[in-house]
């Protein structure tokens, strides 16, 4: 089990910024800031799908049976109870946000849907004002991990697989501010990581069809077999 903490003292020595000295507060400050920007980045870097809002104001009762993956669920109003998706993939995330500050007067219950969150077979309660978290599921341990500002001490929520391309990527981040450069040799084996990263991480896309290139049934016109009504 590595922390988050191992991986950032990878990252600062794959840039050759320490050998075997213990890093310095300012640089772990600094390194944990782009370490969780990074991990906030996953999506936009093929990992995984981004977030679709969903304001729980337009939508008060989602059904947990039919929960789907990847949303920011937007609560401006405590004292509600919400579901984890039932059915999530590797990969897949979800968030809540209390956009009024209302969490901490009015906890929320987050139900586990049959997952484990963070480790625990149990049930989350949002009681902070201001919450916001996001979590992504492990299929390797049925968890949904939380990845939004985590500390140094925190367990590293990817897969070990995960964690050279990880690495990897955060000292390319952290490279041009302590003034270092990537070798080669880590290029290459970035390469190799990043398929690996992605892989474990896939998701089912839903693509948009234009109307007019699909083929419709008899009942989907509305005037009969004629598919250009005047």
């Amino acid at each position: 089990m590595s922390t988050c903490r191992d991986i950032l003292t990878d990252a600062y020595r794959e840039i050759g910024s320490y050998a075997n000295e213990a890093m310095s507060a300012a640089d772990e400050r600094n390194g944990m800031r782009r370490f969780n920007a990074l991990m906030d980045d996953l999506a936009g870097l093929g990992v995984g799908e981004k977030l679709r809002d969903v304001d729980l104001a337009l939508y008060p009762e989602i059904d947990a049976a039919c929960m789907p993956n990847n949303l920011r669920l937007l609560a401006s109003t405590g004292g509600i109870n919400l579901s984890f998706p039932v059915a999530p993939e590797n990969g897949s995330r979800f968030s809540v946000v209390d956009v009024n500050g209302m969490f901490a007067a009015s906890p929320v219950t987050i139900s586990r849907n049959g997952r484990k969150v963070e480790g625990a077979v149990a049930d989350l309660t949002a009681n902070t004002a201001g919450f916001n978290r996001t979590w992504m599921y492990r299929a390797d341990l049925a968890d949904w991990r939380r990845v939004t500002e985590l500390s140094s001490n925190d367990e590293f929520p990817l897969a070990r697989d995960c964690e050279d391309a990880f690495t990897v990527m955060l000292a390319m981040r952290l490279a041009p501010t302590d003034g270092a450069s990537v070798q080669g040799e880590t290029t290459v084996a970035f390469q190799r990581a990043q398929g690996a990263l992605r892989a474990r991480h896939r998701q089912v896309r839903n693509v948009y069809v234009d109307p007019v290139l699909t083929r419709r049934g008899y009942q989907a016109f509305p005037q009969g077999l004629n598919p250009w009504p005047r």
